[in-house]
Formats: C-alpha cells, sequence, structure tokens
C-alpha cells in the first residue's frame, strides 16, 4: 500500500505533467521590445515553466495591431500586460 505522501507526490508530479502538456499544446509567443514591463513578463514565463516564444519584429505587431508592449498571445488571443499577468499567475493555481 502506497503511502500518503507517496501519492500525493505523485498526483503533484501527474499534475505537473498534465499542465505542460497543455502548455505544449497551446501557442503562447511574447510580443516584446525588451521593455522593463516585457522583462517582467518573461521573467514570470519563466518562473512558471510556461514554455512560450519571443516576438520581438515591429512589423509583426503592427499587422496584428500591437502599438503597446508588452503583448502575450494565447492561441491567438492577445492579452495586454494586466490581463497577461492576470493569465500567468492563473496558471500557476
Amino acid at each position: 500500500m502506497k503511502s500518503k505522501a507517496s501519492c500525493l507526490t505523485q498526483t503533484r508530479e501527474t499534475n505537473l505533467l498534465h499542465t505542460k502538456w497543455e502548455f505544449a499544446m497551446q501557442n503562447i509567443i511574447l510580443y516584446s521590445t525588451g521593455c522593463p514591463k516585457c522583462t517582467v513578463l518573461k521573467k514570470k514565463l519563466d518562473a512558471s515553466s510556461i514554455p512560450y516564444i519571443v516576438n520581438d519584429s515591429v512589423e509583426d505587431m503592427t499587422k496584428l495591431g500591437i502599438s503597446q508592449v508588452p503583448v502575450l498571445s494565447v492561441d491567438g488571443d492577445l492579452l495586454e500586460f494586466a490581463a497577461a499577468n492576470q493569465w500567468i499567475n492563473q496558471q500557476g493555481e
């Protein structure tokens, strides 16, 4: 019989694997110019182990109607700084 601690560890590992799989299925892009707010989102994504790519192409941002960075694209949904922060925080819950 497994101990309670062992079951909890396995549950956490299963949840972590499930979460990483969900992120792998999402297309997450950080539109950034390297500004201080961009750095904040980058650090939060890294700390949360959320895989993403950085796009610093002003041309791409202009085509998408992005006039202020950072913007986090999650499966095509564009999230400005506050909403992106909230989304990242929710991923850890």
